[in-house]
């Protein structure tokens, strides 16, 4: 078996549980400034928001954070599927669930940069994204 080979699909593999503890990690914070009725109790406080209770709003639509760590789960492991000749498609198609989750990472911390403070779960999951994208073009597999 090819060193290259193993040690790309490891690293993809860590990539895959990279994305997965994103799910427990802090994305971000935001002070609630303007909350009405009984959320007003809540203005002025930080809220922090995890993998698993989170939602970015990349151009007004609404995004679970937890779907965006998924898809990256889910590029890196067909990305191992891919290395390995399991399915015989195109990298470009590969690599398109964590370019997606990359860019509404990239959003996400940006969204949290600009009212709050962001989170290791955010900056780790776009690290991730990237890394998943370099490892599976640099693969030794031809396609």
């Amino acid at each position: 078996m090819d060193k290259s080979l193993n040690n790309h699909t490891l690293g993809l593999a860590l990539m895959l549980l990279g994305a997965l503890l994103c799910l427990a990690l802090p994305w971000g914070s935001i002070t609630i400034t303007k909350a009405t009725g009984m959320s007003a109790l809540f203005n002025g406080r930080e809220v922090t928001l995890t993998g698993t209770n989170g939602t970015v709003s990349p151009l007004g639509i609404p995004i679970p954070t937890w779907l965006i760590a998924i898809i990256s789960a889910v590029g890196s492991f067909v990305s191992i599927l891919q290395i390995r000749s399991i399915i015989g498609v195109p990298k470009v198609l590969v690599a398109m669930p964590n370019i997606l989750s990359g860019l509404l990472a990239c959003m996400a911390v940006i969204l949290f940069a600009s009212n709050g403070s962001p989170g290791i779960g955010s900056i780790l999951i776009l690290i991730v994204s990237i890394l998943s994208v370099i490892l599976l073009i640099r693969s030794p597999h031809p396609a």
